[in-house]
Parts: structure tokens; sequence; C-alpha cells
């Protein structure tokens, strides 16, 4: 039997979203995915609109990565108009140039200097739990961009995230890990918004806000969730017995995108976003490590007055959404 490919000719993207999705009321953010069912993979595509505080498309950004093994596209451009998050690896940014072509397209092609559209990306490698060699491309990312909801978010194994998985940090050897997914959280606060999206595909164990293990790391000989630390001595010893080829390689990264709509300048928006991506390591455990890709994207709309909320208060609400997010990639 052949091997499914990008060149196959029966393959059947698809843009439906189902259930569970998250709700939420922030105007101007539109979501889009699309998969290929027969990897599965996808992309998804988080795009700013115009609204009547924000007469123009597009938001400002910063994309702070500290995994040791990324691969983004325009992460320091500091304008977005909109970010398209992927599996397949490196080959997975192809999606992003989908969703250009079809922001190009809806301004009818007319083209100048600052109508080019910026699309940033990121991808996560979500090779390792299906045998084929399919991967979110052109074509992908334009059906993403062609089939945008207003206020839903797909969680679960939708999108880019339809294979990834968590926690085989202290069992690499054995391969044991869950199966995760992408999830959105949502809060208002003295009148800013703060929406959030992850996609989960993270070496390290998962923590709840009561910091207890619920997904990863699982023990075969004691039957439980360890943290890395319990198990140091048993993770050294897999990997000294274990050949090169065989060793942790970098196949893990958590992607995510955090948008406010309270101004911010250049040295806030930069710092917000250092702050919001290490309280990280509060629910992903361990993170940013040199076999993980992260890379988080903190965009704001500028619609609310700058120091409606102090920063370090809008980082810390922030960082809470993104828990939640985090924490609703399971279905």
């Amino acid at each position: 039997m052949k091997e499914v490919n990008n060149e196959s000719e029966n393959l059947k993207p698809n843009a439906e979203i189902r259930e569970p999705i998250l709700n939420f009321q922030f105007p101007g953010i539109k979501i889009g995915i699309a998969q290929y069912p027969e990897g599965p993979t996808g992309c998804t595509v988080i795009k700013f609109d115009p609204t009547k505080e924000k007469p123009h498309r597009g938001a400002r950004f910063y994309g702070d990565i500290r995994g040791g093994s990324p691969a983004v596209r325009s992460h320091e451009v500091g304008w977005a108009d909109a970010i398209c998050l992927a599996g397949g690896s490196f080959l997975g940014l192809d999606a992003a140039d989908g969703v250009a072509f079809e922001l190009l397209k809806e301004q009818g092609f007319e083209l100048d200097w600052l109508t080019v559209p910026i699309v940033p990306g990121a991808i996560v490698w979500d090779f390792h739990i299906r045998k084929n060699r399919l991967y979110p491309d052109k074509r992908l990312g334009r059906l993403a961009a062609q089939n945008m909801h207003a206020g839903k978010f797909p969680m679960g194994r939708q999108g880019a995230g339809s294979s990834v998985r968590v926690g085989s940090g202290v069992n690499y050897a054995e391969q044991i890990f869950e199966i995760a997914g992408q999830g959105a959280g949502f809060t208002e606060v003295k009148g800013v918004k703060i929406f959030a999206c992850v996609i989960l595909n993270a070496l390290g164990a998962i923590r709840n806000k009561e910091g207890k293990i619920i997904k990863g790391h699982f023990d075969k000989t004691s039957n439980k969730r360890v943290s890395m630390m319990e198990q140091v001595e048993i993770y050294e010893e897999q990997m000294k017995n274990m050949t090169d080829s065989k060793k942790p390689v970098s196949q893990n990264t958590t992607l995510t995108v955090v948008v406010t709509d309270q101004k911010l300048d250049a040295r806030e928006l930069k710092q917000v976003a250092k702050q919001v991506h290490s309280s990280m390591a509060k629910m992903i455990d361990p993170f940013h490590t040199l076999n993980d890709g992260d890379v988080l994207f903190f965009v704001t709309t500028e619609e609310v007055d700058a120091g409606t909320l102090p920063i370090t208060g809008l980082g810390y609400f922030a960082s809470d959404v993104v828990w939640d997010a985090v924490l609703n990639c399971f279905e």
C-alpha cells in the first residue's frame, strides 16, 4: 500500500469544529482550524480583524522563545494579521503561507508596503503517534483561513492539536505518554479581556492548580504519577543504557498565544510575555527543556487604555488563563 503523503490524491482536508468548544467574547478575534484526518495533523489560526475601536486589521505582538528546539517564522516582526500554529515540524510552517495568501485575496490582491499580510507561525512535532508523513501545508492554511469563527475555540484533538502528547519524560525508554490536544481560556478583569490558547506537546507532566500531577510521568513500578525529581536516578539509568539513536530528541513543544485588548508599549509587551511564559513552569514540569521548542506569542489589540491593569497584574491574570488553557487540552 502506497504511503499517504501530501501528494496523495484521496486526501480529504476539512475545517470542521466539534465539541468541546470554548465560547468567549472578544471582538476582533477569529479562530480557524483545518486538518487532514488521514494524518491526523492540522493547523490552528488566530486572526485579528478590525473592530469599531480598532478599525484596522492586525495587532502588535512579541514572540518569546524559551524552548531549546523551536521552529518559528516572523516571530519578532512586531505586527501580525494572524498567527498560524501547526503540526508537521518545520514542514508545517508552510501552512502560514496559505493563511497569508487568503489575507491577500481578502484585500483584493491590492498591495503596498504597509499591507503585506504578516502571519507569524510556530510548529509542533506530531509524527510520534502516527505512521504517515502528512504535514499541514499551504492548502490546509488556506482552508483554515476560509473558515473562521468568532468567539469559538475548538479544544482537544483538533487543529494543530490533532496528534500531540505529554509526559514521557521519566519513561522515555518505554514511551509511556498520554494523548493531549489544544485548549483555551478566557477572562475579563476590570474591563480588560484576556484570551489564551495552547497546543500542548510537552515532555513534562501536567500539574493542576493545587500542584498535583494529573497527566504524564506515570511510573509502572509504583503505579502512580511521579515528578522527574522523584525519578531522576531511574531516568539517568535509562539514558545510560540507551544507544544514541534511541535517546530523547527534540520531539516536544508547547505553543501558546495570549491576546489582551489593553494597550502595551514595546517594553511592557516584551516583559509580560516573558512573565507569562516563565509562569508555565508551574503547570508543565519540567518546561523549556533542551528537547522542547516552547514559543509564546503575546498580542495586544490596543483597544483599552494603557494602565487599566498594572502590567504585573495583567501578567498574573494572563498566567491563570494560560493554566486554564493547558488543563482544557484534554478531552
